[in-house]
């Protein structure tokens, strides 16, 4: 998070200096009036200090200092915004479809809450990324969308986004969670397949076999376009890396399909490419009569 940005009760101090024929400090304070700020004296004299130990949501605003010396009053130092978060609920952040991106694209994070904040801050890295106007929808859900790219892989895509309100633009909410996008296209493709076959029984579960030459020691499976699951492979002596994920119960009121990817345990946001899409067929109970051979070979009465 950025130094000026602060979690209400934490400590923080603000600094002023000066050059060393610096005589007295002053801190402002924006408000209507200004209002100056005691500090507290280093030892040294070219800074001079405010020291908060307990932050709360009237010591957000924005700072300014000056100093004098023999040769006068300074002109005021640039404004220093002083944000304190943590006075509201926390938002939640999304991925659109989901945080796996490929390589060079693009993404849309959604930041909603139902705390009906008009104003919304993406915070990426530690840094600021942007602001905007939250849009209203029937629901009272009050959605922000920030787009986000080119991808690359030479940095961590990790965010947190807070919501506020206009009248209080220094006050914040809580962060939402750290959304971490996963970066694709660096590896080969893994296969992905079911077992024994991709025909579930109403009801039933299936495994999933994510496999591949390439030795990645961890796997993801997405869901149509959702997390499913994540572990640790297990090697074979073919060379491969299997990866078992239990699915089911299987229903019929929703699309099972599923894509695999793998990476390393040491890059865990650098993904293989996608394997290629497993949708599973769900079948209705069996019709008397069925023979053992047919129904061994994954043949079923669709519902």
């Amino acid at each position: 998070m950025p130094s000026n940005v602060v979690t209400i009760g934490k400590q923080v101090t603000l600094l002023c200096e000066g050059p060393l024929d610096a005589q007295e400090y002053h801190f402002y304070k924006e408000g209507k009036p200004h209002s100056q700020v005691p500090t507290a004296h280093e030892d040294t004299e070219k800074k001079d200090k405010i020291f908060i130990s307990s932050i709360k949501s009237n010591d957000a605003g924005q700072y300014q200092c000056y100093f004098k010396s023999r040769a006068g009053t300074s002109e005021h130092s640039d404004t220093l915004e002083l944000v304190v978060t943590g006075f509201y609920i926390k938002p939640t952040l999304f991925a659109l479809p989901n945080p796996i991106v490929a390589l060079g694209g693009y993404v849309t994070l959604l930041c909603i809450s139902h705390e009906g904040y008009n104003r919304f801050i993406l915070i990426k890295d530690k840094q600021f990324s942007s602001s905007m106007d939250s849009q209203y929808v029937y629901d009272g859900l009050s959605p922000a969308r920030f787009e986000v790219g080119p991808i690359t892989f030479r940095e961590r895509w990790s965010f947190r986004c807070y919501g506020y309100h206009t009248s209080k633009p220094q006050v914040w909410s809580e962060g939402s969670d750290i959304l971490e996008l996963l970066v694709s296209g660096f590896y080969y493709k893994p296969t992905l397949s079911a077992l024994p076959i991709p025909v579930v029984t109403l009801g039933g579960s299936v495994t999933l076999s994510c496999t591949s030459k390439q030795r990645y020691d961890r796997f993801i499976l997405i869901r149509y376009k959702q997390f499913s699951s994540s572990m640790n492979s297990k090697y074979v002596y073919t060379g491969q890396s299997p990866a078992m994920f239990q699915v089911g119960p299987v229903t019929l009121s929703e699309r099972w399909s599923f894509r695999c990817y793998g990476y390393y345990s040491g890059e865990p946001h650098v993904l293989s490419k996608g394997s290629d899409i497993l949708e599973l067929l769900v079948s209705g109970e069996q019709a008397p009569g069925l023979n053992d051979i047919e129904h061994e070979a994954g043949f079923s009465r669709r519902c």
